[in-house]
């Protein structure tokens, strides 16, 4: 059998996508050659209840969320109100001011408003000149001082917005600034002064923004430019919301979902669900070599014990791979041993007050219970990311090019991606119930599910590698390749398909019981066999010691039976 190749992991098979979630950064769409694309990382993605923002300036790791929690829908309204476009990117979290439930974004503050339904923006300026702040405008941001309109004592509001807006006539850069908004009143709210010119700009204040016209070159404009000196981040400089608001969330307490899935959950589950991933990301290590990628493993034993995926450990440098904890330490890593028959590995770190996280039963889960993956996938920050799903089936089945079948996987819709390989999935009680070794991307990317190796499956063989550094593999000793009509033409074969054997190796179980090059394996244990994948999927019924029968037919040689006994894979194969 051929080893696992983590870097050809993209092969179309029944219009669907397999990849192994090995180290490899590289997103391989359906109409796209194996070496396929850099995938860039993800600074913004969909999260339970809502979104999550990393751009605040903070680096990737840190950022906020705006979310639809306790029934109070502001990312719902953020998005109708126009999203990052209309209100920039959120400043703070969530908290309360002046008894409602308010966000502060770059360019306003969105005020939950139960009464209404829905979520208004706070007049930022006019909330600076009621704290007093007139002056500090003046001489840090070259914002005029609100003017005084006692003749608008007898109008209607509808005549006072249109006495306001002619304040911009005669300033059409300034006007057609202020007007580009799609609802310019909902972001901007009434100018409350003329243009006032201040030296080196003229400007526009409004309730909720202000619009400077500069004169002058600046560091950040030129001459002619108007700049939006946006509410929000005024409020912030000013320092009008709770200092524990402005706090940036980490990017690894987000719970990353599937784009546009939409999913709900009560407030105290999510609280659940983040307390267990504080809890286990501490056992969760980055495997590496820095220079061929990454994959994910678990600390399971204090002695330093870790699981992980055969094609994570076979894939990096030999001698080479470090494991890098969640706390920034790292140690070398010695690998004790790898089955690729089931995609388990195990490996070993030295150090002292080494976390762990606890083994629980894959076969205690329900389809619809939820789980938790994390992993060190690149596409998403922090360190380790997390991301959640259901379980849709316990009896996932994958097998992909140039690999061994793997069956009775757990089936999720966890949002995983390349670099989560050998990484946990955790039910809810925080214990680890599987080993996330592969995606399936349905045609056009419109359906991802993430396969994950049952965690009593994987013990075992950890088991098997811990007390004996192998795991005993029956070895046939042929190499081979896929019959097709093509090749049984050209080659005069007598079936249009089978398994065609291109070499029988010296000294192995095939050659001593007598088959040769040129055969054709068209059955195996009395059952048809049309190509690799079905042999394969056979070969890890058995064992050492096995007698296994094959079918058999070659040019010029009748359907015969042969029957190989199976001895143990030499440990160079």
């Amino acid at each position: 059998m051929e080893p696992i190749d983590c870097r050809v992991m993209a092969r179309c098979r029944r219009a669907l996508v397999f990849l192994l979630l090995c180290f490899t950064f590289t997103f391989v769409p359906p109409t796209a050659g194996a070496q396929g694309l850099v995938r860039e990382a993800l600074r913004d993605y969909e999260v339970v209840n809502g979104y999550f923002f990393t751009q605040t300036g903070g680096g990737a790791e840190q950022g906020y969320s705006i979310t639809d929690e306790d029934d109070i829908p502001l990312w719902q309204e953020y998005q109708r109100l126009g999203g990052p476009d209309v209100l920039g990117y959120p400043i703070s979290r969530r908290f309360v001011w002046d008894g409602f439930v308010v966000q502060a974004t770059q360019k306003g503050v969105l005020q939950w408003r139960p009464e209404l339904g829905r979520a208004v923006g706070v007049n930022l300026l006019d909330e600076l000149s009621r704290l007093g702040k007139d002056e500090w405008l003046a001489t840090y941001r070259l914002i005029p001082a609100a003017a005084p309109f006692p003749e608008e004592a007898p109008l209607t509001p509808s005549q006072i917005q249109e006495k306001r807006l002619r304040l911009l006539d005669g300033h059409p850069v300034l006007q057609a600034a202020y007007l580009s908004s799609p609802d310019f009143l909902e972001a901007n709210g009434l100018p409350v002064a003329p243009v006032t010119d201040v030296g080196p700009a003229l400007v526009l204040r409004a309730q909720r923004r202000a619009f400077q016209l500069w004169k002058v070159n600046t560091p950040f404009a030129r001459a002619g430019q108007v700049t939006v000196v946006n509410g929000g981040d005024l409020g912030k400089e000013a320092e009008l919301y709770p200092p524990p608001a402005g706090e940036a969330e980490p990017a690894w307490a987000q719970l990353a979902v599937l784009p546009g899935s939409g999913v709900r959950l009560p407030t105290t589950e999510v609280a659940r669900l983040q307390q267990v991933v504080e809890r286990a990301r501490a056992a969760v290590v980055k495997l590496s070599d820095n220079e061929r990628g990454v994959g994910s493993g678990v600390i399971f034993d204090s002695s330093g014990l870790i699981l992980t995926n055969s094609h994570v450990v076979t894939a990096l440098q030999p001698g080479r791979i470090t494991a890098t904890l969640a706390d920034g330490r790292s140690f070398p890593v010695r690998q004790l041993g790898a089955d690729d028959f089931t995609d388990v590995a195990v490996a070993r770190i030295d150090g002292q007050d080494l976390p762990t996280a606890p083994l629980g039963r894959a076969g205690a889960l329900a389809v619809g219970e939820r789980v938790i993956g994390i992993g060190y996938a690149p596409v998403l920050p922090g360190s380790p990311s997390a991301k959640t799903g259901t379980v849709r089936s316990l009896a996932g089945e994958i097998q992909t090019f140039r690999d061994y079948p793997l069956f009775d996987l757990i089936t999720t819709n966890t949002f995983l991606h390349p670099g989560d390989s050998g990484g946990p999935l955790l039910n809810v009680r925080g214990e680890v119930v599987g080993l996330n070794t592969a995606i399936r991307i349905a045609r056009r990317g419109q359906e991802l599910s993430g396969f994950s190796i049952p965690v009593e499956g994987a013990r075992t063989i950890a088991d098997q590698i811990i007390s004996s550094g192998r795991v005993p593999r029956p070895y046939l000793g042929v190499s081979m390749q896929d019959v097709t009509p093509g090749l049984a033409t050209g080659l005069g074969l007598p079936v249009r398909q089978g398994v065609l054997l291109t070499q029988v190796h010296p000294g192995s179980p095939a050659e001593a019981a007598g088959l040769q090059p040129g055969d054709v394996v068209v059955g195996m244990d009395n059952r048809n066999i049309g190509g690799i994948d079905d042999l394969r999927r056979l070969m890890v019924g058995h064992k050492v010691g096995d007698q296994v029968p094959f079918a058999v037919v070659g040019p010029g040689r009748p359907r015969r039976t042969v029957v190989v006994p199976l001895t143990e894979r030499p440990p160079s194969v």
